[in-house]
């Protein structure tokens, strides 16, 4: 598989509960992260300008998906 450019981070934003949304996060990032992911949730009106949201593509389900 090729990700080039891949992010999904603004899909999630727009299809997701808060729950659902933290949920991928903590599955992305981990537990000890869940507090970016909801500082991320609550800016999110921001997400086509704050690099953060282009810094963190919430890829591990395609990529583990990928290598199986």
């Amino acid at each position: 598989m090729v990700l080039h450019d891949a992010v999904l981070q603004h899909f999630f934003l727009g299809t997701r509960t808060h729950q659902q949304y933290i949920d991928e996060w903590v599955y992305n990032y981990g537990e000890w992260r869940r507090d970016m992911g909801e500082d991320l949730w609550q800016g999110s009106g921001r997400s086509s300008v704050d690099p953060r949201y282009f810094d963190f593509p919430m890829l591990r389900r395609i990529v583990e998906c990928s290598v199986r």
